[in-house]
């Protein structure tokens, strides 16, 4: 509340209007260049505004601006701000709640429209760093955990520089590759698991099939263990993969639509490093991301797309800085659901696959990510 606290008590004053007098003993002119400069620092500190800040800005620039809130009742702080659609007049003061188009990302009030903050090459390499620092404590963990069971000696367990250079392969892997260059990342297990307790290849498939004819080009990453024929999927279970299943692993693999990764590392930190890839042969420096209301019809942000449900508790806090981290997962995680259909109606699908006996016909849908930041920007 202290920025809100602040600009309230300048906007009181009139210090943001275009005659305002200068202030004593402050080296910058007043006016609206004045509160583009202190909201600026504000947004290098704040993610968002609370509603309580947006009430003690509010009520000070109704009493700073009367001439802009005349038609308004008196405010009250308790009071969530109604949603406002009118288009703003020439050199008016706009404080308002609005609903930001989806397809065009335009302000109704002020016609301004937000635009996507990307992270930068510094933090891009951050994240790719970060990742492999991550990938060498996860396995030391592991090796820990497996010298505990086992009664063995550490020095039998390969160190974590295994789990590094595996993942450091992957990266070069993506930059060297020719062909097209991806632009969809599938997390394989998610998919796979997802609305049953066993690995389900056939809904990998529709995922892939789903991101084609959406003219994306799909990188699965599936761990070793999903790639043998039987497996265990949890205490005391394991699981034969079906002909069907082994067929379909197979399909993608050799169409080079499958990245195993292998035993012991985590997979999470392959897709979420395929994000900041340059892909840099199969790209040719040539950039990748789809701007809105292109002729493909295809999602408008950031490529490759991260196709996954994982809400990425895990890896959040060590990743990224707050805003980083927001402004990564909301510009490329790409949210996904698989509902089966019988009699033309739309149902959560059954472990088994079938509804009343009979094979269920399953639907994929995606949630595209943000294509413009939902944060202050100027």
């Amino acid at each position: 509340d202290t920025y809100a606290i602040l600009l309230g008590a300048l906007a009181q004053q009139g210090y943001f209007r275009h005659d305002s007098k200068p202030i004593e003993g402050y080296p910058l002119s007043p006016g609206p260049q004045f509160f583009d400069q202190m909201v600026t620092e504000m947004a290098d500190d704040l993610l968002e505004i609370n509603n309580a800040s947006v009430g003690i800005l509010r009520e000070a620039f109704a009493k700073g601006y009367p001439e802009n809130f005349k038609n308004e009742e008196e405010v009250d702080l308790n009071d969530e701000m109604p949603l406002s659609d009118n288009r703003a007049g020439v050199n008016e003061f706009v404080l308002s709640r609005v609903l930001v188009n989806e397809t065009t990302a335009i302000c109704p009030r002020t016609g301004t429209k937000l635009s996507l903050l990307k992270l930068d090459k510094d933090q891009r390499v951050r994240v790719h760093d970060t990742l492999l620092d991550m990938a060498a404590i996860q396995y030391e963990e592991f090796r820990a955990k497996l010298a505990a069971r086992y009664k063995k000696k550490m020095q039998e367990i390969e160190n974590s520089d295994f789990a590094v250079r595996e993942l450091a392969r992957f990266s070069k892997w993506l930059d060297d590759r020719e062909g097209e260059p991806f632009t969809a990342i599938v997390d394989g297990p998610n998919v796979a698991y997802f609305g049953s307790g066993n690995v389900n290849y056939r809904q990998v498939e529709l995922v892939v099939e789903e991101l084609e004819k959406m003219n994306e080009n799909p990188l699965v990453t599936m761990p070793q263990k999903y790639v043998a024929e039987k497996f265990n999927v949890g205490v005391g279970f394991t699981q034969i993969l079906k002909e069907e299943d082994l067929a379909i692993m197979n399909r993608l693999l050799e169409s080079g639509k499958m990245y195993i990764v292998p035993a012991k590392c985590l997979d999470d930190y392959y897709w979420m490093l395929a994000s900041v890839s340059e892909q840099k042969k199969s790209s040719a420096g040539v950039d990748i991301h789809v701007p809105p209301s292109n002729s493909e019809q295809r999602f408008p942000g950031l490529r490759p797309m991260l196709i996954t449900c994982d809400q990425m508790r895990d890896h959040k806090l060590e990743l990224l800085e707050p805003r980083l981290f927001r402004r990564w997962y909301s510009s490329f995680i790409v949210n996904y659901n698989i509902s089966c259909v019988a009699n033309g109606e739309f149902e959560v699908c059954n472990t088994n696959g079938d509804l009343d006996g009979e094979e269920q016909e399953k639907q994929v849908e995606f949630f595209p990510a943000d294509f413009f930041s939902r944060e202050i920007q100027g």
